[in-house]
């Protein structure tokens, strides 16, 4: 039977108080190591790490409190339950067994039901607490196992999309020097030559929204502030998506008054912004459809929205669309991605680097999604500008 329930180490430097105890236990099943002075028992705590300590705290040499104290200050991820054994009752005692680390206290002279109750209650306290130790070791090394696939996972991402940048540049310059000489191609040709750059313009896209969540993930994409006139912006920024507009009919109509203050922000991530969800308004959008462009000031804060003419956001998807990876299946998005992809992700991590907030709403009409964003006007004190 012996060791069966555990090791416990009895310390008092009374050795008649130890057969006493050990009489007490080992009929249980405990096995006992016995010690008759502080230095000894700590020599012996930390060869055999026992279960349990039943510790005297009136010894000679170095009290049971100095030697619970050095217990509780080489203890490591496992903690041994200590039970404080003395002939006093003050509660001055009590409360400095508990000040040092004391599970216990015991007084003598001791009850062998109230002490192997007390021991059995305390070692069953420390065998759960084992094993959710070990538990959560495991679940750590899982963790870290995990961390080590996913950063794997996003090396390997940014090796290939950097491998396919390269070799489609040269595919989108090509058809750009075709595009220069469409007049001596056909009408369908040209169709087709169209089709072909905003295939190739959107997979780039797509290449350097990937890149760039990386970036701002990692706080490496820093906004460069300036201050620019918002009306001149937008309107280069539609002329560039005017072509994509045309394939499929659309009309993009921009709705901005000529009294704006100007806007403090970084041209190329409003750009990239703006980009993103007029790629996303003419994807999903109604053939022969309209597309508009409002801005206002509300407040301190410039508002840009971004109105389509498509299917709509169901309400459980308004948040979850802007979360990375986010496979937004809607009705009528079938035919295209199926996905709102990383596009949108990259609108918020965008706004919010700039102190803005995006959100997307249902059009007054009930038709389409209208997605919204607002910046201040002027930075935050203390961000940096250009």
């Amino acid at each position: 039977m012996a060791g069966e329930c555990g090791t416990i180490l009895v310390v008092d430097d009374d050795e008649r108080n130890i057969r006493l105890l050990r009489a007490f236990l080992e009929p249980e099943g405990y096995e006992i190591s016995e010690a008759t002075n502080g230095w000894d028992a700590l020599r012996i705590y930390r060869e055999s790490m026992p279960d349990l300590v039943l510790l005297d705290i009136m010894m000679h040499d170095m009290d049971g409190y100095e030697v619970c104290r050095k217990i509780r200050m080489e203890e490591t991820d496992i903690h041994v339950p200590v039970i404080m054994v003395t002939a006093l009752e003050e509660r001055e005692e009590r409360e400095r067994a508990a000040e040092v680390g004391a599970d216990d206290f015991i007084t003598k002279p001791v009850d062998k039901t109230e002490l192997i109750s007390r021991v059995k209650s305390l070692l069953r306290i420390a065998s759960y607490q084992r094993r959710l130790h070990f538990k959560n070791m495991e679940l750590l090394r899982i963790n870290e196992r995990l961390e080590k696939i996913q950063k794997a996972r996003e090396e390997l991402i940014h090796m290939i999309i950097h491998d396919l940048k390269n070799p489609l540049t040269g595919v989108y310059g090509n058809l750009e020097l075709m595009m220069i000489s469409r007049d001596t191609l056909s009408e369908h040709q040209q169709s087709l030559l169209k089709k072909a750059l905003i295939a190739c313009d959107r997979i780039m896209n797509m290449i350097q929204n990937v890149l760039d969540v990386y970036k701002i993930s990692e706080g490496r994409l820093i906004p460069r502030l300036c201050v620019v006139e918002l009306k001149r912006l937008l309107d280069d920024i539609l002329d560039n998506f005017q072509m994509k507009a045309e394939v499929k009919g659309i009309d993009i109509h921009l709705d901005c008054r000529h009294d704006l203050p100007m806007l403090t922000t970084d041209p190329e991530i409003f750009t990239r912004i703006m980009g993103n969800l007029l790629s996303n308004a003419i994807r999903h959008s109604e053939k022969d459809g309209q597309i508009l462009v409002e801005v206002r000031r509300v407040d301190d804060m410039i508002t840009v929205s971004v109105s389509d003419c498509g299917p709509g956001v169901p309400d459980h998807l308004k948040e979850r669309i802007f979360d990375r990876f986010e496979q937004a299946r809607l009705e009528g998005y079938q035919k295209e991605t199926g996905s709102a992809g990383l596009g949108l992700t990259f609108c918020r991590l965008a706004v919010e680097s700039m102190n803005g907030r995006i959100w997307v709403e249902d059009n007054p009409d009930g038709k389409g999604s209208c997605f919204i964003f607002s910046l201040p006007v002027m930075p935050p004190e203390g961000h940096p500008t250009s």
